[in-house]
C-alpha cells in the first residue's frame, strides 16, 4: 500500500483547508464564520475555565491578531445609551458611563473599570437594557480622530470572525458558549492594548425575526463621554409614574 493510499484513510476533522465553503451564520448576532481549524478550535474553547481561555496558544494569537482588525470609517455615527428609569437619573448628565471604581462586570469590561457600551439604534439600545421605563441618551461619534476597530464586518480575518463568535456566546442564555465573560474581556483588552479607542461588535440580543443592530465600546471614556453626548437635545425619558421621586 502506497505512503499515499494510507495517508488518505486518516481524515482529521481539524485539519480542514482554509478554502472550506461552508459557512456557519448565528441567528442573534448575523454573524458569519466559515468552518475551518479555528471554528472548530473556538466550540472546543467553549467550555473551558477562564483561566484555559487565556493560557490557550490559540487566544494569544486572536490577541496579536488584533492588531491588523479592519478600522471603521465613519463620522459621525449617532450611538444610543439607555439606562433603567430612576429617580437618580435627571437629565442628559447622569447618562454618561459608571465612574472608575463603581462600574459592575459586563461582557467587555472587569469589574471597576469604566467603558461606555452604546448601539447604533435606540432599538438595539433598549435590547440591551430590557427594562420597562427607560431613560435613552443620544451620542455622536467621530471616527476619525478616534480609533474604532470595526469587528462587525466582514472584512476582519476567520480568525476574530471565530473569536468574537465565542465572546457573543458567554453567558447568553440558551448557546453553548462560555459561563464567563473572561474570555470577552481579555479580548477588549487586547483591542486597547492594539491602540484602539473603542470596537463595534453585533448585538447578542438580535433575534431570526430582522432585529439587527451593532453596539459600539468606548474604551477609557473619562470625560471625554461628554463632548461626545448630543446633551439635553439627545435626552428622553419614557413616560412613567413620578411618584416614587416624590
Amino acid at each position: 500500500m502506497s505512503r499515499t493510499r494510507r495517508a488518505a484513510r486518516k481524515p482529521d476533522a481539524l485539519a480542514l483547508s482554509d478554502s472550506v465553503a461552508m459557512k456557519v451564520t448565528r441567528g442573534h448576532t448575523d454573524r458569519c464564520i466559515k468552518v475551518d481549524r479555528d471554528f472548530y478550535r473556538a466550540q472546543k474553547l467553549a467550555g473551558r475555565s477562564p483561566l484555559a481561555l487565556r493560557l490557550s496558544p490559540w487566544a494569544w494569537r486572536v490577541a496579536h491578531e488584533l492588531r491588523h482588525a479592519p478600522e471603521a470609517a465613519f463620522s459621525p455615527l449617532a450611538l444610543f445609551r439607555a439606562r433603567p428609569a430612576d429617580c437618580s437619573i435627571h437629565g442628559w448628565e447622569e447618562m454618561g458611563p459608571p465612574p472608575n471604581g463603581c462600574a459592575p462586570d459586563g461582557r467587555y469590561n472587569r469589574a471597576r473599570t469604566s467603558v461606555l457600551y452604546l448601539s447604533d439604534s435606540e432599538e438595539g439600545a433598549r435590547l440591551e437594557v430590557n427594562a420597562q421605563q427607560m431613560c435613552v441618551q443620544e451620542y455622536a461619534i467621530h471616527a476619525p480622530p478616534l480609533r474604532i476597530a470595526d469587528l462587525a464586518s466582514q472584512k476582519a480575518s476567520n480568525l476574530l470572525q471565530a473569536a468574537f463568535d465565542l465572546a457573543e456566546k458567554a453567558r447568553v442564555r440558551g448557546l453553548d458558549g462560555p459561563a464567563s465573560y473572561a474570555f470577552p474581556q481579555f479580548l477588549a483588552r487586547w483591542i486597547c492594548r492594539a491602540g484602539f479607542d473603542g470596537f463595534v461588535v453585533p448585538g447578542v440580543r438580535g433575534d431570526k425575526t430582522g432585529i439587527r443592530y451593532r453596539n459600539v465600546v468606548l474604551l477609557r471614556p473619562a470625560e471625554a463621554w461628554r463632548e461626545w453626548s448630543t446633551g439635553p437635545t439627545g435626552f428622553r425619558r419614557d413616560s412613567w409614574n413620578r411618584r416614587c421621586c416624590r
